[in-house]
């Protein structure tokens, strides 16, 4: 075996004991909220002046846009949010007891679609 090969198989054994020291499991956190924020009337991504929060309890958070109109957060915390979209073009959106659980390795993410309608 060339010193080469020796390294390759190394690097590879090093990845493969790193993925079962977390179970196969990402290091990542996922969000356990997502939301797609749209116009109703239109179909288009609101992208501006948009709030989204989520409150579970003592907890709340801003939300975060990772894509055009689309926001997330509340890293792999599980529970029972109550998600609340604000423009001030538009009328608030809520959402009430959407339920966020563990899995075997982080939560299963609440997609929502958020569709504003015009004030």
């Amino acid at each position: 075996m060339t010193s080469g090969t020796r390294m390759a198989v190394a690097a590879a054994m090093t990845v493969l004991l790193s993925a079962c020291d977390t179970g196969g499991c990402t290091q990542a956190p996922e969000p356990a909220v997502e939301v797609s924020v749209v116009d109703a009337a239109t179909g288009l991504a609101v992208v501006d002046s948009v709030t989204v929060v989520v409150r579970d309890g003592d907890f709340e958070e801003t939300l975060f846009e990772t894509s055009s109109g689309v926001y997330s957060g509340a890293g792999d915390r599980e529970g029972e949010y109550t998600v609340v979209v604000a423009h001030p073009r538009y009328e608030p959106w809520v959402r009430d007891r959407v339920r966020v659980i563990e899995d075997r390795c982080h939560v299963r993410t609440a997609y929502l679609a958020a569709e504003l309608v015009a004030r």
